[in-house]
């Protein structure tokens, strides 16, 4: 006896986007510029449905342009001495959308480009990731962070001052 015959028949999903009905659902990989992207959609992915997820990535590619230039923008007013080459480096990085980076924190864009420069600056220029190496715990981490913090606080100030000189 199947579920119908008992009366538990499901009701049929349908695809949000080309409304075909059916119980079972695909997951597909679709290389889309360039880059792989795993889509649900009905069994019968059609042309309709992944025009759709092409328009949706282009959509959102072009919002995170925005928002990176936003975030550039930003960091040029609150860091007016930091190199430009170095505000690509540090917005790509933080920034990344396969990511979850403080670009993706639900802070106040100042706050996450304070926070963004001032982990770059931990990383970059100073012995931060040398001191932590091999140690996972916690604690290492906090001394690690205890030991570079004048050097970050030093640097900091210094791309903060620069545009006033």
């Amino acid at each position: 006896m199947n579920t119908a015959e008992r009366g538990l028949e499901m009701p049929l999903e349908r695809c949000s986007i080309c409304g075909n009905a059916g119980a079972h659902y695909n997951e597909r990989i679709v290389t889309i510029d360039g880059k792989p992207r795993l889509i649900r959609r009905c069994s019968a992915i059609c042309d309709k449905c992944l025009q759709a997820e092409n328009t949706r990535y282009d959509r959102k590619k072009a919002a995170l342009k925005g928002e990176r230039t936003r975030i550039a923008r930003i960091m040029r007013e609150i860091y007016p001495g930091i190199d430009p080459q170095d505000i690509e480096e540090i917005v790509a990085h933080a920034w990344d959308d396969d990511s979850y980076r403080v670009g993706k924190a639900r802070l106040p864009r100042e706050k996450k480009v304070v926070l963004a420069v001032r982990a770059w600056i931990r990383h970059t220029k100073t012995a931060y990731d040398e001191l932590h190496i091999g140690g996972s715990d916690d604690d290492t981490h906090a001394i690690a962070r205890t030991t570079v913090e004048a050097t970050v606080n030093q640097i900091e100030e210094l791309y903060r001052e620069e545009a006033s000189k």
